[in-house]
């Protein structure tokens, strides 16, 4: 799990935000306090706005897998987004977020955002 400062600023965003229903396993932290939390199930109610939800790769695959005829169509589209040069520099925009230093979260995360929202990582934010 991607507990990177990238990933959470990635992942603070109303796009990721409003979509999270939570449920037990999920991996949230606070943006002041940076204090990790892995919520339980049950009660939602100590769950606060300050908290930012850190999806998981399968959160994320599971938001894009209705959008290809089979999972395995959606592995193609991926594998064609990391590995064009091209394409993925432009997407990403930022020079210092490469494919060697992504997680598999953030590559996901990317992909997601490019394919349901038409954004990519840049200077720090979604554009």
């Amino acid at each position: 799990m991607d507990i990177t400062k990238t990933y959470i600023e990635m992942s603070d965003h109303p796009l990721i935000q409003e979509q999270w229903k939570p449920k037990e396993g999920d991996v949230y932290i606070g943006k002041e306090s940076r204090f990790f939390s892995i919520y339980a199930g049950a009660c939602t109610d100590y769950i606060n706005s300050d908290e930012v939800w850190l999806p998981r790769q399968e959160d994320i695959q599971l938001k894009l897998v209705k959008k290809y005829d089979h999972p395995s169509t959606m592995i193609m589209y991926f594998s064609l987004f990391v590995n064009n040069k091209e394409m993925f520099e432009g997407l990403y925009g930022d020079s210092r977020f490469t494919l060697s230093l992504a997680s598999q979260e953030q590559l996901w995360l990317a992909f997601y955002m490019h394919e349901k929202h038409n954004l990519k990582w840049e200077d720090g934010k979604w554009q």
